[in-house]
């Protein structure tokens, strides 16, 4: 089975995922700011519960942000020198030196298409055509690839995002007892029983005169 990242996509499509995922982020946000900020605030909701709102989804940009642009993980190219590969082929003839990684026929790691040596675990994108210190995949959403600096800001960012999902959930559906009741089907027994016409509302921040 070959790896995730032997298919290279053209470059200018490779921003296309992370283009909309910023402009779902940025239209989600003005749309609550310019539609649903004050009606929240005249049905009663706390401007702390705002303010936490408008914090999270900074962090959330910014570690969006962080990790999209993050490339501290990639080793410089063209470092492969005859001294340093005898060098290390030294170091790992010593019995009791476990510090130098080698192949199965005890030669050093090597990258050809970077022509660098490779540390542990480290291994080459051919999306990003670099080699990445503990690389873990490429994620087409944010068109970068999680590694070794990108281990905190990416659960970060997964982190704010699901704090905000599960937020709006709620906002919408209503708590976790109340929420199944939006998909009942029409026309059904359960849903007869509510004569058709009433159905859940989360009144949380519903307006009453």
């Amino acid at each position: 089975m070959g790896c995730c990242c032997e298919w290279r996509a053209p470059k200018p499509l490779r921003f296309v995922l992370p283009c909309i995922i910023v402009g779902v982020i940025v239209y989600l946000y003005s749309s609550f700011v310019v539609y649903s900020q004050g009606r929240v605030l005249e049905a009663g909701a706390s401007p702390w519960e705002l303010l936490l709102f408008h914090i999270m989804t900074f962090l959330l940009c910014w570690s969006l942000a962080q990790t999209m642009r993050s490339g501290d993980s990639f080793l410089p190219r063209r470092t492969l020198t005859r001294e340093k590969i005898n060098e290390l082929k030294l170091q790992a003839a010593e019995p009791d030196d476990a510090l130098v990684e080698t192949k199965m026929n005890g030669a050093i790691r090597t990258c050809r298409k970077c022509r660098a040596l490779k540390p542990d675990r480290t291994h080459h994108c051919s999306t990003c055509r670099r080699c990445v210190l503990k690389m873990d995949h490429h994620c087409v959403y944010i068109n970068n690839t999680l590694e070794y600096c990108e281990k905190r800001d990416d659960p970060d960012y997964i982190n704010y995002y699901n704090v905000g999902i599960v937020r709006n959930f709620q906002e919408v559906f209503g708590t976790f007892h109340e929420f199944p009741c939006w998909f009942v089907p029409v026309h059904s027994p359960s849903f007869r029983k509510r004569d058709g016409k009433t159905f859940p509302l989360n009144t949380k921040f519903t307006k009453v005169d």
